[in-house]
């Protein structure tokens, strides 16, 4: 059976994505992110269960330009490997993650990717 094809139903392989998301700016943004930042874990946890995030995590700002990131400082935005049929995918389901609804993430970036 060629692969791909499911009992004369054709099956779109599963792709890799990158998605960059950046946080708003305003005064109150991490207080945000903070306020939801269980809930959306809790989703994502959720996602890498079912091998729709291949893995993810914070963006760090840098305060010192000169100074190598300690993994320590404030969150200003996250990164995700998806594996998707498609770019849609993922974007219906990042609308529904608790940063898109509470105005965390100011906006995002999917790029097709290959680990």
């Amino acid at each position: 059976m060629q692969a791909g094809v499911l009992e004369g139903c054709t099956r779109q392989r599963r792709k890799q994505f990158l998605l960059l998301a950046k946080d708003y700016k305003d005064a109150e943004a991490y207080s945000r992110r903070l306020s939801v930042r269980e809930e959306h874990l809790e989703k994502a946890k959720l996602a890498k269960e079912r091998g729709f995030i291949i893995a993810g995590g914070a963006i760090l700002e840098n305060p010192e330009p000169n100074v190598v990131s300690s993994g320590e400082g404030k969150m200003v935005g996250s990164l995700f490997i998806f594996e998707a049929e498609n770019e849609e995918q993922i974007r219906k389901e990042i609308e529904r993650d608790p940063y898109v609804i509470n105005k965390v993430w100011e906006k995002y970036e999917i790029s097709p990717f290959k680990m």
